[in-house]
């Protein structure tokens, strides 16, 4: 049941929403609170990759790859604990993948 507008002015993995504008709905009853009351932390993600591909003869050739996931290695925070009554309500543990990179070398005959 929302009591107020949970949303802070500035979330952070500390506490991404206000847990005391929550309140449990009295026992056999229906609270007011709607459908996506609230959002989680955005995803910022951008995946590169260069390929080079050297060729011996003209059917054959050596090919090198480098990818990058999440390349500005940002911050992607998952969802913040929404159960109502935890002393965790509203905080988040965990996050995406850091900066992956891979290298590839691949021979096509």
């Amino acid at each position: 049941m929302a009591l107020r507008n949970p949303k802070l002015s500035n979330p952070s993995a500390d506490l991404w929403f206000d847990p005391t504008a929550l309140a449990v709905p009295l026992p056999f009853t229906f609270g007011n609170s709607g459908i996506g009351l609230m959002d989680g932390p955005g995803r910022h993600s951008l995946d590169a990759g260069l390929t080079k591909s050297f060729y011996v003869t003209e059917a054959r050739y050596l090919q090198f790859r480098w990818e990058m996931f999440n390349a500005p290695n940002h911050v992607n925070l998952s969802n913040p604990t929404t159960n109502i009554n935890l002393a965790t309500t509203g905080k988040i543990f965990s996050a995406g993948a850091a900066r992956q990179m891979q290298f590839g070398l691949k021979f096509i005959f």
